[in-house]
């Protein structure tokens, strides 16, 4: 069985349990952070930076008419001030698409370097999801894996990178070329095309290009692109946006304990929080990590 595993603390446990009503809400309720707020100060910047090169690629082999080419306008728009909320996504703080939230997962099982990463130094917990179950609850858009490359790409990945980006390109081209006729024949066509290509390419794959070097966290990623509100939470006194996504607890296998906690006392405190939800859990259930770590 293919599984992923959310790395958290037991105040984040508490958290995704606080609103869980057997009959009514019978869910998790996770966080999902605004993508520049993750630990990950280039997050989807890197991303982007992959992608604008390949979308020229595939214009040039398309045969995209000049008039039609959205790459010209995207490399231009960074250094014209005056499109910048138009095509600076993070600033259109009303559409969802553009703002897109996170919740991260990974296939690294009791990892020591997930522990220390996101565990609280090997104190917190990992809650283990079954793969396939999530996969049915999200399309491959909004939950995949995670792309990790450097500057220079394979050559197999780069044709993967384009293919997806070429889906993207042809079904928003496709649907805003059918409004053409509406549209005046000058820049604010070429903006409005922008508009409907570029941030779903960016949403759907920039988002899951990550550096190399956080390749040891082997992440899942579950985009959430709704346009509901934001909420806000503190961490280190920085207020931090995200949104909430429900997700089954049925869904939810296992819990490993981390290395440096105490096991048994842990174990029980949990057991008797799903008890006063209504959760029977079997204590096999809840796991203890075999990492041989003090912290």
């Amino acid at each position: 069985m293919a599984e992923l595993y959310h790395y958290t603390t037991g105040a984040g446990l508490l958290g995704m349990l606080k609103d869980y009503d057997a009959e009514k809400n019978p869910n998790l309720t996770m966080w999902a952070t605004h993508y520049a707020y993750m630990n990950d100060p280039t997050e989807l910047e890197f991303g982007i930076e992959i992608c604008l090169p390949l979308i020229k690629e595939i214009e040039e082999e398309d045969g995209v008419p000049e008039d039609e080419k959205i790459y010209p306008f995207l490399k231009e728009a960074k250094e014209l001030p005056k499109y910048w909320g138009i095509l600076e996504f993070k600033h259109w703080e009303f559409q969802g698409v553009l703002n897109p939230c996170m919740i991260s997962f990974s296939q690294a099982k009791d990892s020591l370097h997930m522990w220390n990463m996101y565990g609280q130094n090997g104190n917190g917990l990992a809650l283990c999801f079954d793969m396939n179950s999530m996969r049915g609850f999200k399309t491959d858009y909004s939950f995949d894996s995670c792309i990790y490359i450097s500057n220079n790409i394979p050559k197999d990945h780069k044709e993967k990178l384009k293919q997806k980006i070429r889906v993207f390109y042809k079904n928003k081209c496709d649907l805003f070329r059918g409004m053409r006729s509406s549209l005046e024949m000058n820049e604010k066509y070429k903006i409005g095309l922008t508009f409907m290509v570029a941030p779903f390419i960016y949403a759907g794959v920039a988002s899951y290009l990550k550096h190399e070097a956080y390749k040891d966290e082997q992440e899942f990623r579950m985009l959430v692109n709704e346009r509901a509100n934001f909420r806000f939470r503190e961490r280190n006194g920085e207020i931090i946006p995200y949104r909430e996504e429900k997700i089954p607890f049925e869904y939810l296998r296992n819990i490993f304990v981390g290395p440096t906690r105490d096991f048994e006392r842990t174990r029980n405190s949990i057991l008797l929080l799903l008890g006063q939800k209504g959760i029977f859990w079997s204590p096999d259930k809840i796991i203890k990590s075999n990492v041989p770590y003090r912290g």
